[in-house]
Parts: C-alpha cells; structure tokens; sequence
C-alpha cells in the first residue's frame, strides 16, 4: 500500500509542476493538501516525493492558497517535517506574501501556516524568528478573529527571540500589544489556575510571553480543563 501511495504522490507531484496546464496543477495541489492533512505516513510519503520545494515555488503563483494551506500541514505534522519545510526557504516567501496580500481569505490560511512553521521544538532560529515578529505585529491588527488568533500564536512561539534581540521585541511588540491588552488584562499574576474565555487564550498567552520575558508562561486552563499552551490541531478556515 505505501509503494502504491507513493508512485500515485509522485504523479501528483509532477502535475504540482505543469504550469501550463493550470486546472491540472490546481487539482493536484488541492489533492496533495488533502492527503497532507490525513496520516503521518501519508505526510512523509508527500514530502519524500519532493512536494515541499514544488509548493514552496507555487506560493509565487495562482496557487499560492493551496501551496500554503500545503505547507502549514506538511509542518504541523512534526519537527522533522517542519525542518524540511523551513529548510526549503518556505518562510520568506510566506511573510512576503503576509505582507503584500490584503484578502482575508490567504491571510487565514497564510497566518495559520506560519504558527505551523514557527512551532515544535528544537526551536526555529532566531534569525527566522525575528523576521517574522514585524509581519505578524502588522497582520494582528486586521479586524478577524481567525487572522488575529493564528497571529497571536505565532507571536506567541516568535517571542523566544527575545533572548537575543530584546529590542526588536519591543519595537514590534507595542503595536501588537494594542490588539491583546484586553486579553492582558484578563490575566492574574497570583492564580495558575484560573479558567479563561478559549477565545482569549491566545493573546492571554502572548501578553504573559510580552510580560515574563524568559519565563515559563502560566499553567492556566480553558473552560473545558484543558492545559493552556498549545493550540488544538485544525486547519485555518
């Protein structure tokens, strides 16, 4: 079954490349993002077919949506993977694209695969890190709950650069600070404990990040009981 899996990828992958045939190209990408999003192993099969540098080339063209979508799957599905993506020079077209682009629609999907690209440990280099703070305090700012939640979660994970280039930090951090205060204010110091509406979690935990600097954000829990700290798996619209 993986043999087969992974000469039907292959074709699929060289239709990724066809571009002048672009209904072909277009249905191909969108398969490939659908299977990227199911098993690990269907995952690793896409990206040992070479899926990775393809979809990072579409995302200077009209695919640019599904190539992105592609490769916030591709990076959430673990480390090695992620790696993979960053390794491919995925992120700087991303926050070119970030930057440029006013739509909703890509910024969802866009802002949603970068916090894909930026989590996981080992952490991604403070380099890349640090280009993406000015983007994201930019981007928080768009008046949509789905932007400003991926937003606040990758600042969340960018804000390790700190250790390293406090300054840039700050520049940056104050304009975002003006979307998450409302979620800052929410915080107690004293209480670890405290049960908080799941739509703020996000900017509860970038303020924290903002506030603590190197320390270890809070143990808080969300309505359900669950552990405040990473995201629930799901895609960005």
């Amino acid at each position: 079954m993986k043999l087969l899996k992974l000469k039907v990828f292959i074709v699929f992958v060289e239709f990724l490349a066809w571009n002048d045939y672009s209904e072909l190209q277009c249905q191909a990408a969108c398969l490939l993002k659908n299977m990227s999003a199911g098993t690990s192993e269907n995952t690793k099969i896409i990206v040992d077919c070479g899926a990775v540098p393809v979809f990072v080339k579409l995302l200077q063209s009209s695919q640019l949506c599904e190539a992105a979508w592609a490769l916030g799957n591709i990076a959430g599905d673990s480390h090695e993977c992620r790696d993979v993506v960053l390794n491919n020079g995925a992120l700087q077209p991303l926050l070119a694209l970030l930057k440029e682009r006013t739509y909703i629609y890509f910024l969802r999907i866009g802002t949603w695969a970068l916090s894909n690209f930026l989590e996981g440990k080992p952490e991604v280099p403070p380099e890349q890190l640090e280009s993406a703070i000015p983007i994201l305090s930019s981007v928080i700012l768009r008046q949509d709950e789905l932007v400003q939640k991926e937003a606040c979660w990758a600042l969340f994970l960018s804000f390790s650069v700190w250790r390293y280039n406090p300054s840039t930090v700050l520049i940056h951090a104050v304009r975002a600070l003006k979307c998450i205060v409302k979620g800052a204010e929410k915080l107690d110091e004293d209480d670890k404990n405290s049960t908080y509406d799941p739509k703020a979690a996000p900017k509860i935990l970038i303020a924290k990040q903002m506030v603590m600097a190197n320390k270890e954000p809070p143990n808080l829990k969300l309505d359900s009981g669950s552990t405040l700290g990473a995201r629930p798996a799901q895609g960005p619209c």
